[in-house]
């Protein structure tokens, strides 16, 4: 039951709801991801009052089913004309990375033993060994950058909790690349704010990034799948290519070059996955297209391009 995300997806309520309501009327349904059974997202009800974060779980023309109040959010009354978007909020991000544990309980503090009398001064010894190091939120931004991968994958989520921006701007990727996804989790935005470009790139690389694709009536043309890229990512395969009806060449191209492997897909009425072998790469502002040619009377082109981001 995999969650379905589209960029730009936004649309307005065409009916006022009340907070019990589990169906909301919208004027363009078809802006938000497609859904097959199984699959869901998460949009954002906003206006300058509040806000709320409902799933949904079906789009049937322009109306959704939805689950109200989901991330801490409350349901509540919105009118006509209300703004509703897929947006990143704490839901979304805890279908990313999964949820974040408890703490452990804390043990028993042990009993204070007696002061003893100050002694003379001696004379200074020699240095010695680097001691452990202290509590993560006490650590200068030196340290932090100094931490290994190994390290930080060994913090616990309630310390990672207390890092501020400054810290988490101070680790290397090589040491961010060692996070776990509770971890992550348990990032507050504030410190999150502080992560460089470099750094958010670690943290997403590997992710997948599916782009979702349906044509009524396809025609010998070309059309963009993104004019203008927002992240870096790697093109893997075309998912479950197919018509209803009739018969299509396919090509997906970066920058106006074709995919190896992807570059004269036969498209029928039968479902097929297919690999893209090489010049599968692309960078943040890369246009990526689908290019159809000798179209036969195809109808309800559909399919999923699997892609994994290798950067921010």
């Amino acid at each position: 039951m995999p969650m379905k995300l589209k960029d730009l997806a936004r649309s307005l309520l065409a009916a006022s709801c009340a907070p019990e309501d589990l169906s909301l009327l919208v004027e363009d349904g078809g802006a938000f991801p497609a859904l097959s059974e199984g699959d869901y997202t998460f949009l954002t009800l906003a206006s300058p009052e509040g806000r709320e974060v409902v799933k949904v779980i079906a789009i049937i023309g322009n109306t959704l089913t939805v689950l109200r109040g989901q991330g801490d959010t409350t349901p509540r009354a919105w009118p006509a004309g209300a703004r509703i978007e897929l947006r990143l909020n704490s839901a979304v991000v805890g279908e990313m990375f999964g949820p974040v544990g408890l703490p452990g309980p804390q043990g028993e503090t042990g009993s204070t033993g007696l002061q003893g009398m100050q002694g003379i001064q001696g004379i200074q010894g020699p240095i010695g060994a680097t001691g452990a190091t202290g509590a993560i939120a006490d650590m200068t931004t030196t340290q932090m950058g100094a931490l290994t991968s190994t390290q930080l994958g060994s913090i616990t989520t309630t310390a990672m909790a207390g890092l501020t921006a400054d810290q988490l701007a101070s680790l290397t990727t090589t040491a961010i690349a060692g996070h776990t996804a509770t971890q992550i989790s348990a990032l507050t935005t504030t410190a999150l704010g502080g992560l460089t470009t470099t750094q958010r790139g670690a943290i997403v690389t590997g992710m997948a990034a599916p782009m979702e694709m349906f044509m009524t009536t396809p025609a010998d043309g070309t059309y963009h799948l993104s004019a203008s890229a927002r992240f870096a990512g790697t093109i893997g395969y075309l998912r479950q290519i197919a018509t209803s009806a009739g018969t299509c060449t396919a090509a997906i191209k970066i920058n106006g070059t074709s995919v190896t492997g992807l570059s004269a897909v036969a498209v029928t009425s039968t479902p097929q996955d297919v690999q893209a072998t090489a010049a599968n790469t692309f960078a943040v502002g890369d246009v990526l297209t689908l290019a159809i040619s000798a179209n036969s009377i195809a109808a309800n082109l559909r399919f999923t391009l699997d892609a994994t981001r290798t950067g921010f």
